[in-house]
């Protein structure tokens, strides 16, 4: 294994990738926070009906958008010279060639990868990114005035696979022997607080007109 020292030293092009991913991960896990909480937030039936209005509709599906557009970045697998800084397949191919000897979790993460990329849910996370988000076929998923939104069994799916990604990227810094300041999965509860404090608010509102 090297040293956090042979990582501080390392070319500034595969510092430049981790750092990119790590971004990455960060912004997947901010939008599925997001969405898990707009979406599947346990709100009384009285609020739920409150936040099902334009603005937190809205919010939705920005944050569904969001995760699958970035989250299909790090699962790009045929990628060329300046493209697709955020592929785990080309960070792992990049530490194969420079460490083999040291680099020893490259098949491992492959075969990660494979298996994340025949789930149901990554099929959907490709065509709808293939096929609505990134261009308009004429496909079911790209069905004018309709927002396909993931249902909870997805979504818990997607955090399956999210995870798995994850992995693979620890064990790619895990050659450095380093971890800190790599973001992981979390479960972030400022989205639902939001909520919480939006509705307190406008019960309170409520409250001062009715006086």
């Amino acid at each position: 294994m090297l040293s956090t020292n042979d990582y501080k030293s390392e070319d500034l092009r595969i510092k430049g990738i981790f750092d990119t991913i790590n971004t990455t991960i960060l912004f997947v896990s901010q939008a599925y926070s997001h969405f898990y909480a707009y979406s599947f937030g346990e709100f009384s039936q009285e609020d739920s009906r409150r936040l099902k209005n334009e603005i937190f509709t809205f919010q939705t599906m920005t944050a569904q958008f969001f995760l699958v557009v970035q989250f299909c970045k790090l699962l790009e697998n045929q990628v060329n010279g300046d493209e697709g800084e955020s592929s785990l397949y080309k960070l792992n191919n990049l530490l194969r060639k420079k460490y083999p000897t040291d680099f020893s979790w490259h098949s491992q993460n492959v075969q990660t990868l494979k298996e994340i990329r025949k789930t149901k849910i990554f099929v959907l996370l490709t065509d709808l990114r293939n096929k609505s988000y990134g261009h308009s076929d004429n496909h079911p998923l790209n069905t004018p005035l309709k927002f396909i939104f993931f249902n909870e069994a997805q979504s818990i799916e997607f955090k399956g696979i999210f995870l798995k990604a994850i992995d693979v990227f620890k064990n790619c810094y895990r050659l450095y022997d380093i971890g800190t300041g790599f973001h992981h999965f979390y479960d972030s509860n400022s989205a639902l607080n939001f909520l919480k404090g939006y509705l307190r608010g406008k019960e309170a509102l409520q409250r001062k007109i009715r006086k």
